[in-house]
């Protein structure tokens, strides 16, 4: 799944398997510099860790950072990852 932030590649568990999922974030240069990648990472990375806290299943999620989030804010990072999240529907019903 796309935004105009970050891209989100999730892969399901195996059946009957419990576990946290596993969150991997990809910045390539052309989001900023080091310090506007690290940045953006930490912001994702929090927004990815509040959101799936109630999964119980070990997905694999990987955010790919559109060059765009290196200026985003948290807020919008924080929205593009609910989106996304709930598109692929990671969560629990």
């Amino acid at each position: 799944m796309a935004h105009p932030l970050l891209a989100l590649r999730c892969v399901p568990p195996p059946p009957d398997v419990r576990g946290r999922p596993l969150i991997g974030i990809i910045a390539s240069k052309a989001v900023g510099a080091p310090v506007v990648r690290n940045r953006a990472r930490r912001r994702v990375r929090e927004a990815l860790r509040t959101l799936l806290a109630p999964v119980t299943a070990p997905w694999t999620v990987v955010a790919i950072l559109q060059p765009a989030a290196g200026t985003a804010d948290f807020a919008a990072l924080r929205r593009a990852c609910d989106e996304l999240v709930r598109k692929a529907q990671v969560l629990p019903v």
